[in-house]
C-alpha cells in the first residue's frame, strides 16, 4: 500500500478532526529543482491570504485568514542552500501561518491555484536562485545505530538456578551476554549494551531503567532454568502477558524470575517502578513488536538436532514490564536435565547459542522494516472512500487490510490500518 514519490519529499500531517469549520491546511510539500525551490500548501477551499519578506533572521511569511492546520503544527527541516525549514503556526486571531526560514530573501513568487485534475486549491511558493547559484544538495540522514540491550539474569548474591556440572545461571547468562554482545558489535549499524557486566546484583527495577537511559530499540534477558523434574529439558522464549501465563508452569517461572529481587536484596521501601509503569505502548504496539521478536528468535533455532525448542510462550516477568520497546526474555536450557547440562558447559555451544540469538533479532529488524504499518483513528462524518482518498490508496486495499465489507459502518475512534 506504498506509492512511490519522485523527485520531491511530501510531508503529510497526521490527520485529526478539524475543530471548526473553516478553512483547513491538508497538506505542506516541496522540492528542490536546480533553479528553484517550490513549496505547496494542499487547503480545503479558496483562501485569504497575505504574505510578506522580513529579515533578521530571514524569513517569509504567508498568513492564511480564518484557517487552521489539519493535526499538530510541526517544523519541517529542509538545508537546500535556500531554503532552510518550514515552521507552521497557529496563530490566536484564527489564522495559520506558514514560516519559510531563508539563508537569504531571494526573488521569490506566492500565488494561489484553484482546483484541477484531482488536485485540491493550493498556494505555491517559489524561491528562486540566482543563475549561477547551485542547489545544496540535503544533509545525508544520520545513519541509524539500533542499540540491542542484553540483560544477563541475576548476579551477585543471586545466582539463580544452579545446575548439574556445576553450572550457575548467573555465569551462565554472563558468559552467553558477552558473546552475543561481541557478535552484535560487529555486524555495521547495531551495537550491544549489557546491562551487567561482571558478578553483582541488579534489580529488575534498574535493569529496566538502564535500557530507557540509553535509548535501547530491543530488550533480550538472558536466563537458564530448573525443574524439580530432570527430564524437563529445552530453549523457550517469552514476551510480557499483561493478562496471564501461557501455562501452569511459565506461571511459576515467572514467580521464580521475578523473586530476583527479593534474593538480591532491594530495599522494602524501594519504589515499586517495575510493577506500576504499564505504558499504553506495551499493551498495543509494544506487545505486537514483543510477539514478532519472540517468534524470531525462536524460529532462529528451529532445524538444530541439539536443543528441544518448547514454543514461544507468555507470563508476565517483572522485567519486561517495565519496557516499552520490543522485549522478550529467553531460558537457554534446564540446568537440571542432563542433556541440557552438558551442552551449556561447552563455550563452543554458548557461541553458536549467541549466534542463533544474534539471527533472530536481525531477523525481527528485518521484518519490521518490510512491515511498516500506518494507522488512521475515524473522526465524525469520515468514509472508507474519504479516508483512501486522504491516504492515496484504494479503497479496495483499504478494506481488504481491514477485513471490511463495502457496506461496513465505520465507528468514530475506530483504528484502520491506511498502509
Amino acid at each position: 500500500m506504498k506509492r512511490a514519490l519522485l523527485g520531491f519529499f511530501s510531508f503529510l500531517l497526521i490527520a485529526s478532526l478539524a475543530h471548526g469549520r473553516g478553512l483547513v491546511l491538508e497538506n505542506i510539500r516541496y522540492w528542490t529543482a536546480p533553479d528553484h525551490t517550490r513549496v505547496v500548501v494542499d487547503l480545503t477551499g479558496p483562501p485569504d491570504y497575505a504574505h510578506r519578506a522580513l529579515t533578521e533572521p530571514f524569513r517569509i511569511a504567508v498568513d492564511v485568514r480564518k484557517a487552521e492546520f489539519r493535526g499538530s503544527t510541526r517544523k519541517i527541516s529542509v538545508g537546500d542552500g535556500l531554503l532552510q525549514a518550514i515552521r507552521m503556526n497557529s496563530l490566536r486571531s484564527g489564522t495559520a501561518q506558514v514560516v519559510l526560514d531563508l539563508e537569504r530573501i531571494p526573488r521569490y513568487h506566492v500565488f494561489h491555484l484553484s482546483p484541477v485534475a484531482g488536485k485540491p486549491n493550493r498556494i505555491v511558493i517559489d524561491l528562486f536562485r540566482d543563475k549561477d547559484e547551485k542547489p545544496r544538495p540535503a544533509p545525508p540522514p544520520e545513519e541509524k545505530i539500533r542499540t540491542i540491550v542484553i540483560d544477563p539474569g541475576h548476579g551477585g548474591e543471586d545466582p539463580g538456578a544452579k545446575g548439574l556440572f556445576g553450572l550457575v545461571e548467573k555465569e551462565l547468562t554472563l558468559d552467553v551476554g558477552r558473546k552475543l554482545a561481541r557478535k552484535v558489535d560487529a555486524l555495521p549499524g547495531y551495537r550491544a549494551l549489557l546491562t551487567r557486566k561482571g558478578d553483582y546484583f541488579l534489580s529488575l527495577r534498574k535493569r529496566g531503567l538502564f535500557a530507557r537511559e540509553n535509548s535501547g530499540d530491543l530488550f533480550v534477558s538472558l536466563h537458564a532454568n530448573s525443574a524439580r523434574s530432570s527430564s524437563a529439558q529445552g530453549f523457550e522464549v517469552f514476551f510480557l502477558s499483561l493478562s496471564g501465563a501461557t501455562d501452569k508452569m511459565a506461571r511459576e517461572l515467572a514467580d521464580k524470575e521475578n523473586a530476583a529481587d527479593l534474593v538480591g536484596g532491594v530495599p522494602p521501601d524501594a519504589e515499586d517502578t517495575v510493577l506500576s509503569i504499564l505504558f499504553d505502548y506495551l499493551q498495543e504496539e509494544g506487545m505486537r513488536r514483543s510477539e514478532v521478536l519472540a517468534e524470531c528468535v525462536y524460529n532462529s533455532f528451529r532445524g538444530g538436532q541439539e536443543l528441544r525448542l518448547r514454543n514461544v510462550k507468555q507470563a508476565g516477568f517483572a522485567v519486561l514490564k517495565s519496557m516499552e520497546i520490543p522485549a522478550v526474555l529467553v531460558e537457554l536450557g534446564f540446568l537440571s536435565n542432563r542433556h541440557d547440562a552438558s551442552l551449556l558447559k561447552d563455550s563452543a555451544y554458548r557461541d553458536r547459542l549467541a549466534q542463533n540469538l544474534l539471527d533472530g533479532i536481525v531477523a525481527y529488524f528485518g521484518r519490521m522494516d518490510a512491515d511498516t504499518v500506518q494507522f488512521h483513528v475515524v473522526q465524525k462524518g469520515e468514509t472508507a472512500w474519504s479516508i483512501a482518498d486522504q491516504y492515496e490508496v484504494s479503497v479496495g486495499e483499504l478494506l481488504e487490510a481491514n477485513n471490511l465489507k463495502p457496506d461496513s459502518v465505520l465507528r468514530v475512534g475506530q483504528r484502520i490500518r491506511v498502509r
